[in-house]
C-alpha cells in the first residue's frame, strides 16, 4: 500500500490522510519502519471497527477535530 500510495502521489491523484501520513512518515523514517507502522495502524483500525461493530469511516476523527480544545503547552 506504501508504494501504490507513492505511485498516486507522483501521478498526481488526490491522496487521502492515510496515505499522506504514510508517505510523509517514510520521508522522515524510511521506508521499512513506514510499512511497519502503516501495518500497525491498519491493524488498529480494523479492530476498532470489529470491536465496536461500526462500518468504517475515513473522516471520523476529521468530525472531532474541531470539537477538542488544543491543550496548553507544558513549559
Amino acid at each position: 500500500m506504501l508504494a501504490a500510495a507513492k505511485r498516486a502521489q507522483v501521478a498526481g491523484k488526490p491522496m487521502d490522510r492515510l496515505r499522506s501520513w504514510a508517505i510523509a512518515l517514510a520521508e522522515r523514517r524510511g521506508f521499512n519502519k513506514a510499512a511497519v507502522a502503516l501495518a500497525n495502524k491498519l491493524a488498529r483500525i480494523v479492530w476498532a471497527t470489529w470491536h465496536h461493530d461500526r462500518r468504517f469511516d475515513a473522516n471520523y476523527a476529521t468530525r472531532f477535530d474541531s470539537e477538542v480544545p488544543m491543550r496548553a503547552a507544558v513549559a
